[in-house]
């Protein structure tokens, strides 16, 4: 299905970055990290049709909650010689994070419209609260699978839960600080809700690019927690 490809590739082009995460998560024994990213394969491999990810990364998911470290990179290992089996027909794989934080690249949108990156990073403007940090990667994890969602949303022309997911983020994001995100989540939303499907594909692009350009906070992690829709 030609409608999924853009889809594809920008999954391809995020595993390998959240593969080198894993690596990294692995080397310091965060296994909150390591569950998270086994928790996001999990849902994302499948969302895309690569159900080959769905069982190693439940069992990345397990081993992080129990401390498994030995196992935990045996697992990592299986993910990227799966990983680099992938075959993209006809697309090459969407711009990695670092060229869109660098503004050296852009985002494929519908029907090949393109949207520039940001020029730098984007920070919450609550990052200088350590209590909040906690918060504020929770919101970048869940932005991270409402895009995934959102993707596929676009790609099965379901503007309705497009503009639901896009009201989410409208409120969200302002919640946690990326205040970035309210403008253009209205506009899609009302791109949405108005069924105009490829000026909505295009202004997805312009959130993608803004999440892609999220700089997380340092620093200890707090105990608040998020509540979002």
């Amino acid at each position: 299905n030609t409608k999924f490809r853009g889809i594809i590739s920008r999954f391809v082009t995020r595993l390998h970055e959240q593969l080198a995460a894993m690596d990294a998560a692995a080397e310091t024994d965060n296994f909150d990290e390591l569950g998270r990213l086994g928790h996001w394969l999990k849902g994302a491999g499948g969302t895309v049709g690569f159900s080959v990810f769905t069982e190693p990364a439940i069992m990345l998911e397990q081993q992080a909650k129990s401390g498994s470290a030995q196992q935990l990179k045996e697992t990592i290992l299986l993910l990227r010689e799966l990983a680099n089996r992938i075959e993209l027909a006809g697309e090459a794989a969407a711009a990695p994070r670092d060229a869109v934080l660098n503004g050296d690249a852009r985002t494929a949108g519908a029907e090949g419209i393109l949207t520039a990156a940001p020029a730098g990073p984007i920070v919450s403007r609550l990052a200088g609260n350590p209590r909040l940090h906690r918060t504020i990667r929770m919101f970048i994890a869940r932005l991270e699978e409402k895009i995934v969602v959102m993707d596929q949303a676009v790609a099965t022309e379901n503007m309705a839960e497009l503009a639901s997911l896009a009201h989410w983020l409208k409120g969200a994001g302002g919640t946690v600080g990326f205040d970035d995100f309210t403008e253009p989540a209205a506009s899609l939303e009302h791109l949405a809700k108005a069924g105009e499907s490829a000026a909505a594909a295009a202004a997805l692009e312009k959130v993608r690019a803004l999440a892609l350009a999220i700089a997380a906070p340092e620093g200890e992690k707090c105990d608040i927690e998020m509540t979002a829709g």
